[in-house]
């Protein structure tokens, strides 16, 4: 198979009894597009379905925080978490 026809790249290459990989070779937040296949002597076999994810990016910032209450010894305030 030849990665630069089907416009991907080759991450890495696992033997026949591991079905795990990880890679480092991420952005956050960018979407990516994964895709395996298995190979033996005969060749490759077709791709699978496509795992589409999304690198882990860090949050947006809380609303601004709302004072609830002051007292001479303490302060009280809140704020709503970011959406992601």
């Amino acid at each position: 198979m030849n990665p630069t026809q089907n416009n991907f790249s080759i991450l890495g290459t696992v033997d026949a009894f591991t079905f795990t990989y990880q890679t480092t070779a991420v952005t956050s937040g960018v979407v990516y597009s994964f895709e395996v296949l298995a190979t033996n002597a005969v060749g490759d076999g077709p791709l699978s379905s496509p795992l589409q994810v999304k690198a882990a990016q860090v949050p947006d910032a809380p609303n601004q925080p709302t004072l609830i209450n002051q007292m001479p010894d303490s302060i009280s305030f809140s704020w709503i978490p970011p959406n992601d």
